[in-house]
């Protein structure tokens, strides 16, 4: 009965990966599987990621242009206009 009990008790990570140890890759021998799978996922993640980015800086764009634009615009409005306040006695706050 005690030889059984130690024949059939195997430690968890040999039982899980059939006696491998996936992070001692010198005992592992190598799968072509495995890496084509991983290939595979690597190029799945990075054409997501680039997507994304790229459907970022299609949105930013416009953003950005339009916060510059607006920016200018007031600054020019600011410049053309303090100097006529200033001669007419005018102090509006956030003016010039």
């Amino acid at each position: 009965m005690a030889q059984e009990k130690e024949s059939t008790s195997i430690p968890l990570s040999q039982a899980e990966n059939g006696g491998l140890d996936p992070e001692d890759h010198a005992k592992s021998p190598p799968t072509s599987a495995n890496s084509s799978t991983r290939e595979a996922c690597c190029f799945v993640l990075q054409s997501w990621v680039s997507k994304k980015f790229m459907t970022g800086c299609v949105v930013l764009f416009p953003v950005a242009v339009t916060f510059f634009i607006t920016w200018w615009f007031i600054q020019f409005v600011d410049g053309f206009f303090s100097p006529l306040y200033e001669q007419l006695g005018i102090d509006i706050f956030g003016k010039g």
